[in-house]
Protein backbone atom coordinates (compact mmCIF):
# COMPACT_ATOMS: atom_id res chain seq x y z
CA UNK A 1 0.00 0.00 0.00
CA UNK A 2 2.63 2.49 1.57
CA UNK A 3 4.15 2.51 -2.71
CA UNK A 4 1.00 2.61 -4.09
CA UNK A 5 0.27 5.57 -2.04
CA UNK A 6 3.37 7.10 -2.73
CA UNK A 7 3.19 6.82 -6.44
CA UNK A 8 -0.45 8.16 -6.41
CA UNK A 9 0.49 11.39 -4.26
CA UNK A 10 3.63 11.80 -6.66
CA UNK A 11 1.29 12.35 -9.52
CA UNK A 12 -1.09 14.46 -7.72
CA UNK A 13 2.10 16.58 -6.36
CA UNK A 14 2.96 16.84 -11.04
CA UNK A 15 -0.49 17.83 -11.75
CA UNK A 16 -0.79 20.45 -8.49
CA UNK A 17 2.06 21.99 -10.15
CA UNK A 18 0.96 21.81 -13.93
CA UNK A 19 -2.44 22.93 -13.24
CA UNK A 20 -0.53 26.09 -11.41
CA UNK A 21 1.62 26.50 -14.35
CA UNK A 22 -1.48 26.32 -16.80
CA UNK A 23 -3.65 28.83 -14.88
CA UNK A 24 -0.98 31.34 -15.10
CA UNK A 25 -0.15 30.28 -18.92
CA UNK A 26 3.37 29.36 -18.25
CA UNK A 27 3.99 26.94 -21.21
CA UNK A 28 7.52 26.67 -20.92
CA UNK A 29 7.03 25.14 -17.03
CA UNK A 30 3.96 22.61 -18.30
CA UNK A 31 6.41 21.74 -21.15
CA UNK A 32 9.20 21.59 -18.32
CA UNK A 33 6.97 19.15 -16.30
CA UNK A 34 6.29 16.66 -19.00
CA UNK A 35 9.63 13.93 -18.01
CA UNK A 36 8.10 14.37 -14.75
CA UNK A 37 4.62 13.57 -15.70
CA UNK A 38 5.03 10.80 -17.84
CA UNK A 39 7.50 8.89 -15.11
CA UNK A 40 4.86 9.72 -12.11
CA UNK A 41 2.17 8.30 -14.59
CA UNK A 42 4.39 5.08 -15.88
CA UNK A 43 5.26 3.91 -12.15
CA UNK A 44 1.14 4.44 -11.16
CA UNK A 45 0.49 2.38 -14.06
CA UNK A 46 2.96 -0.17 -13.36
CA UNK A 47 1.63 -0.47 -9.60
CA UNK A 48 -2.25 -0.93 -11.51
CA UNK A 49 -0.91 -3.37 -14.07
CA UNK A 50 0.11 -5.54 -10.90
CA UNK A 51 -3.55 -6.87 -10.04
CA UNK A 52 -3.75 -3.93 -7.32
CA UNK A 53 -6.62 -3.11 -5.78
CA UNK A 54 -6.65 0.39 -3.65
CA UNK A 55 -7.34 -0.28 0.08
CA UNK A 56 -9.41 2.28 2.10
CA UNK A 57 -5.75 3.84 2.68
CA UNK A 58 -5.70 5.04 -0.94
CA UNK A 59 -9.27 6.38 -1.14
CA UNK A 60 -8.36 10.30 -0.68
CA UNK A 61 -5.88 10.39 -2.37
CA UNK A 62 -7.59 8.43 -5.76
CA UNK A 63 -10.36 11.42 -4.71
CA UNK A 64 -7.68 14.06 -5.06
CA UNK A 65 -6.15 12.40 -8.53
CA UNK A 66 -9.39 12.36 -9.75
CA UNK A 67 -10.54 16.04 -9.09
CA UNK A 68 -6.91 16.99 -10.21
CA UNK A 69 -7.33 15.03 -13.45
CA UNK A 70 -10.44 16.48 -13.77
CA UNK A 71 -8.91 20.11 -13.61
CA UNK A 72 -5.98 18.92 -15.60
CA UNK A 73 -8.07 18.14 -18.76
CA UNK A 74 -10.33 21.41 -18.43
CA UNK A 75 -7.32 23.71 -18.15
CA UNK A 76 -5.13 22.00 -21.22
CA UNK A 77 -8.52 21.92 -23.26
CA UNK A 78 -8.88 25.91 -22.09
CA UNK A 79 -4.88 26.38 -23.20
CA UNK A 80 -4.97 24.33 -26.21
CA UNK A 81 -8.07 27.11 -27.18
CA UNK A 82 -6.29 29.64 -26.35
CA UNK A 83 -3.36 28.78 -28.39
CA UNK A 84 -5.48 27.63 -31.60
CA UNK A 85 -7.33 31.14 -31.56
CA UNK A 86 -3.74 32.81 -31.01
CA UNK A 87 -2.43 31.16 -34.63
CA UNK A 88 -5.61 32.02 -36.57
CA UNK A 89 -5.05 35.21 -35.40
CA UNK A 90 -1.42 35.05 -37.10
CA UNK A 91 -2.30 32.97 -39.96
CA UNK A 92 -5.65 35.63 -41.25
CA UNK A 93 -4.74 37.20 -44.18
CA UNK A 94 -4.80 40.96 -43.53
CA UNK A 95 -7.68 42.87 -43.65
CA UNK A 96 -7.72 45.37 -47.57
CA UNK A 97 -6.14 48.56 -46.98
CA UNK A 98 -8.24 51.47 -47.79
CA UNK A 99 -6.81 53.71 -49.93
CA UNK A 100 -6.72 57.17 -48.78
CA UNK A 101 -6.01 60.80 -50.61
CA UNK A 102 -6.43 63.87 -49.80
CA UNK A 103 -9.26 66.36 -51.18
CA UNK A 104 -8.51 69.78 -52.70
CA UNK A 105 -9.98 71.59 -49.53
CA UNK A 106 -7.89 68.85 -47.20
CA UNK A 107 -10.17 66.18 -46.02
CA UNK A 108 -9.62 62.25 -46.73
CA UNK A 109 -10.86 61.33 -50.02
CA UNK A 110 -11.80 57.33 -49.98
CA UNK A 111 -10.36 55.51 -53.45
CA UNK A 112 -12.66 52.48 -52.91
CA UNK A 113 -15.21 51.52 -55.22
CA UNK A 114 -17.40 51.16 -52.71
CA UNK A 115 -21.22 52.59 -53.81
CA UNK A 116 -23.80 53.93 -51.37
CA UNK A 117 -26.46 50.93 -50.97
CA UNK A 118 -30.21 51.86 -49.80
CA UNK A 119 -32.85 49.68 -48.09
CA UNK A 120 -36.34 50.17 -48.71
CA UNK A 121 -39.09 48.90 -46.63
CA UNK A 122 -42.71 48.03 -48.17
CA UNK A 123 -45.14 46.99 -45.60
Amino acid sequence: MKQSLAAIEAICTVLTCENTALEKADFAEVAALLPAKREASKRLEDIAANDWEPDIGCKDALARLADLTRRNGMLLRQAIAAQDSFLALLTRPPPPSEKNAYSPTGTYLSLTTTRPVALSIHK
